[in-house]
């Protein structure tokens, strides 16, 4: 799922043009369109936002990774989630 990139705050029409939605909307008739709710959409487009694709880690939970997004610089979100004990990691599953 892709979701409309960050803007700056405030930064709701930026080339100018009447026929832009604001994030905001945006953000609720996409939600509308796929089912959760706004604030769902809208948490996790901010978290997208603090985890880059190739800093994401699929052995971490979401939560963690949104637990550590409230680390305000990037390289310190980047160091934590690279130096979380075992016990915060994802064992792989056993299969069936």
């Amino acid at each position: 799922m892709e979701i409309e990139l960050m803007r700056s705050y405030g930064d709701a029409n930026p080339s100018g043009k009447d026929d832009l939605f604001t994030v905001s909307a945006a953000i609720q008739l996409f939600a509308h369109d796929i089912g959760p709710s706004y604030s769902i959409v809208r948490d996790y487009r901010w978290l997208a936002s603090r985890w880059p694709k190739e800093r994401r880690r699929t052995d971490v939970s979401h939560t963690i990774h949104k637990i550590l997004a409230s680390i305000p610089e990037p390289a310190g979100r980047f160091e934590a989630v690279n130096n979380l004990p075992a016990i915060c990691l994802r064992r792989p599953r056993a299969s069936c």
